[in-house]
């Protein structure tokens, strides 16, 4: 077995390699040839640890050791393939976490809860004391995605701030999850290492991709990608590229349900991205891209069958969910209330379609009064391509007994929304 090097030359690599084998290299004097020959006709079982900052050179290695002898197996560890022709993929999923409607009795019965107690009880003896509290080490195991390294550190700050004191600093969970194991490797000892390992062997126009892929708060398409991401200086053939290399490095998860796959970070992807899109400084040029493609996918089309229904359905479900969080951006500290008084005439009215009249009533007064407050005109798009629509609101402030009107100017461009 071998721990690979980081950032190595070849040869240091190859060396790595040859010890592993019990191949002595006293000179470092050993070319791959040398190393199958050492290897063949011998029935091992090569183990080599941490190939992602290397995966060129193991990938060569591997692939000479492997066409000079048909009994030896390999075992690479990375977080994306070799891309040999005789390699099997075997993805390591997350744990299963529990659906927030799970009764106690079956949350405790999902893998990762039962890592979390484990954990805990291996640190001090813990009694939780009922419904309340296993509730919530389900959400944490949620909200942590169900990966073992996050949940096991999330379990070590139990015995300082309790199950409450873990669930509600989870918004902050790089501050949170750290105090790994001390013979830990570094990159296991805190959550953020962990993603910075992975984040710095990205190239410059992927790590691009992938902070401003923050801006989803759930699935999208390729499509949606796009429309959001590329630019003079980010191209479409860029994004395949990108995207791809990201789904192999498991940076992005892929769902290929039906004929358009979906892609979505996970909720600690997501965090570390933003933290990359603010420090670059794009988080309010991205996120007012996200909020105008998400305005223009709310305006509401027919569907021709009842399949057709059934996909318009779910694509409505994530346009609206888009839009709620290009909605809470723009009305956030670092937002742009023009582009969130914009967005509010389509969102608001998919709330009312959607049934959904507490929010639609909530987030409307939200606009008006935003709007109030805005210049005359001040919403009106400057791209010379926009239309303006104007949709009255009725908002039902007191149970019916006092409706306030107001009227939102949407300035969205028809198909302009960068």
């Amino acid at each position: 077995m071998s721990n690979l090097p980081r950032q190595q030359p070849k040869d240091a690599v190859l060396c790595e390699v040859a010890e592993a084998c019990g191949l002595s290299t006293p000179d470092a004097a050993v070319d791959i040839a040398q190393l199958a020959a050492a290897v063949s006709g011998k029935r091992l079982l090569l183990v080599l640890d941490n190939a992602e900052h290397v995966i060129d050179a193991v990938a060569r290695i591997v692939d000479a050791l492997v066409a000079t002898s048909e009994i030896l197996r390999v075992m690479v560890t990375s977080r994306e393939p070799l891309r040999l022709m005789q390699e099997t993929v075997y993805r390591v999923e997350p744990l299963d976490v529990p659906p927030s409607h799970s009764t106690h009795a079956e949350i405790v019965q999902f893998p990762a809860v039962k890592l979390f107690l484990l954990r805990v009880n291996s640190i001090q003896r813990y009694a939780y004391a009922g419904c309340e509290e296993i509730h919530l080490i389900g959400e944490i195991c949620r909200r942590l995605d169900g990966i073992p390294l996050a949940i096991e550190l999330a379990a070590t700050r139990v015995a300082g701030l309790g199950i409450g004191g873990v669930h509600r600093y989870l918004h902050d969970r790089f501050s949170l999850l750290t105090g790994g194991y001390r013979t830990a490797l570094p990159r296991h000892q805190t959550l953020r290492a962990t993603f910075d390992w992975s984040f710095f062997i990205l190239n410059p126009c992927h790590q691009l991709l992938f902070r401003r892929l923050a801006v989803f708060s759930g699935g999208f398409t390729f499509d949606a990608m796009c429309a959001v991401m590329c630019d003079e200086k980010y191209a479409v053939a860029d994004a395949i590229g990108g995207i791809g290399d990201l789904v192999a490095k498991s940076l992005v998860n892929i769902e290929l349900e039906g004929p358009v796959s979906r892609y979505r970070l996970s909720d600690s992807a997501r965090a570390y991205a933003l933290e990359k899109l603010h420090a670059q400084g794009e988080q309010r040029l991205i996120a007012a891209r996200h909020a105008r493609y998400a305005s223009h996918c709310l305006r509401p089309c027919l569907a021709d069958s009842v399949a057709e229904q059934l996909d318009l359905e779910i694509d409505f479900r994530q346009s609206l969910d888009d839009a709620r969080s290009a909605f809470d951006w723009a009305f956030s500290r670092h937002g742009d209330t023009r582009i969130g008084v914009e967005l509010a005439a389509g969102l608001t009215e998919a709330l009312l379609d959607a049934g959904l009249i507490h929010e639609c009533r909530t987030r409307a007064e939200q606009a008006i009064d935003a709007l109030e407050e805005l210049p005359p005109a001040s919403v009106d798009s400057d791209t010379e391509n926009a239309r303006t629509c104007h949709s009255r609101l009725g908002i039902d402030l007191c149970s019916g007994a006092r409706v306030k009107v107001g009227t939102i100017v949407d300035g969205t461009a028809g198909s302009c929304w960068r």
